[in-house]
C-alpha cells in the first residue's frame, strides 16, 4: 500500500471545503469542529451552496462535498442520505407570550419573517394559499441565521428548518413550536463528484460527515 492509498487524519495536513446552506452549517459545523479539534492538521471551510447550486460548485471543484436538501446531481455525482429533517416555529417568548404548540388562529394573527431566496414567497405560503389562507410578510431575508438574529428584537413568527431551529433557540434564547399546518419531511444529502470516490481522503470526509450527521436523527 503507498502512501496515496492511506490517509491519517491525525498527521496530515489537509484542508476540506463544505458547500452548505447557512441551516445546515449552524447544525453540522460546530460538531465537525469538536470531531476534529484534535486534529491540528485539518482545516475545515465552508462555502454557502444550496440544492440547486451545490452541484455546479463540485463541478468547478469549489467545494469537496456537499450537503444539501433533495440536492440536485448528475449521473457523474455520488450521493449518501444522512438524516430527514423537518420544519420548526420559532418566536421570543419574551415579545410573543404564546402557548406551544401554536394554534393556527396566533400562527396567522402574528407577523411572519420570510427566508427566500427571491424575497417573494415560501413552501410556507404555498402551503397556506392550497387551504385558502394567508399570512401577514413584514420582512424577508435569504438566510436563516438571519431571520433567528431578527427574532432576538422582533414579535415575529420564522418557520425554519427543523435541524438549525434547536440551535438558534438555545443561543438566542427562542421557543420552538410544531408549526400548525402540515408541512413537509425532506431528506438530508451529502453529494460528492464519482472522480473522488476513490480517495482515501474525501472517503475520510465523507465518514466524518456521516457520523457528525447522524446526531440530526
Amino acid at each position: 500500500m503507498t502512501d496515496r492509498d492511506r490517509f491519517d487524519p491525525a498527521t496530515a495536513r489537509r484542508a476540506f471545503t463544505l458547500g452548505m446552506s447557512d441551516d445546515l452549517e449552524a447544525a453540522l459545523l460546530p460538531r465537525l469542529l469538536t470531531a476534529t479539534s484534535g486534529l491540528p492538521g485539518i482545516r475545515l471551510a465552508v462555502r454557502q451552496a444550496s440544492r440547486n447550486t451545490v452541484a455546479d460548485m463540485i463541478d468547478r471543484g469549489e467545494v469537496d462535498l456537499g450537503v444539501a436538501a433533495a440536492p440536485a446531481h448528475r449521473a457523474d455525482h455520488r450521493s449518501q442520505g444522512l438524516f430527514t429533517s423537518g420544519y420548526t416555529c420559532l418566536f421570543n417568548p419574551r415579545l410573543l407570550p404564546l402557548r406551544v404548540p401554536l394554534t393556527l388562529d396566533d400562527y396567522l394573527a402574528r407577523p411572519h419573517l420570510l427566508i427566500s431566496y427571491d424575497g417573494r414567497r415560501g413552501i410556507v405560503d404555498d402551503i397556506l394559499e392550497a387551504r385558502g389562507l394567508d399570512r401577514r410578510v413584514i420582512a424577508s431575508t435569504t438566510h436563516f441565521a438571519g431571520a433567528a438574529l431578527q427574532l432576538a428584537t422582533l414579535p415575529a413568527v420564522a418557520t425554519v428548518p427543523a435541524h438549525a431551529a434547536t440551535v438558534y433557540a438555545d443561543l438566542l434564547g427562542l421557543t420552538e413550536s410544531v408549526p400548525p399546518i402540515p408541512m413537509p419531511t425532506y431528506t438530508v444529502s451529502a453529494i460528492w463528484h464519482g472522480s473522488v470516490a476513490d480517495d482515501p481522503a474525501h472517503a475520510w470526509l465523507r465518514r466524518l460527515v456521516d457520523t457528525t450527521a447522524r446526531d440530526e436523527e
